[in-house]
């Protein structure tokens, strides 16, 4: 299956390509191929109102334990620190010890 960006562009093609043949028609070549129906629908609904059909920014999940005041408070609280538990870390904070972990090695990575 291609990206879905690239899957939107085909079936933004196909469907122009096709357009006299009905969205039923386009809608029914692409779910024979794999792709989700509701997907399908959605990005013939996009290409009739002229919309863009790339990912607006900020529209996914918000950070919740990633945020830029959570890693300050992680760095400041591990930093030159080799005592210090992620565990009990984590637990104060809420999270999992292997989410202060992945934090810590993204933030700290050059």
């Amino acid at each position: 299956m291609a990206p879905k960006y690239d899957q939107k562009i085909i079936i933004k093609e196909f469907y122009n390509k096709y357009i006299h043949l009905g969205k039923s028609y386009v809608a029914n070549h692409f779910i024979a191929e794999g792709f989700a129906k509701t997907t399908v629908y959605r990005i013939i609904a996009l290409v009739e109102n002229e919309k863009s059909l790339e990912r607006k920014i900020g529209s996914g999940r918000p950070a919740k334990f990633s945020t830029k005041p959570m890693i300050k408070r992680l760095q400041n609280y591990f930093n030159h620190h080799s005592g210090r538990s992620q565990r009990k870390f984590a637990r104060k904070v809420g999270c999992h010890q292997s989410t202060v972990s992945k934090i810590l090695k993204n933030s700290t990575a050059n």
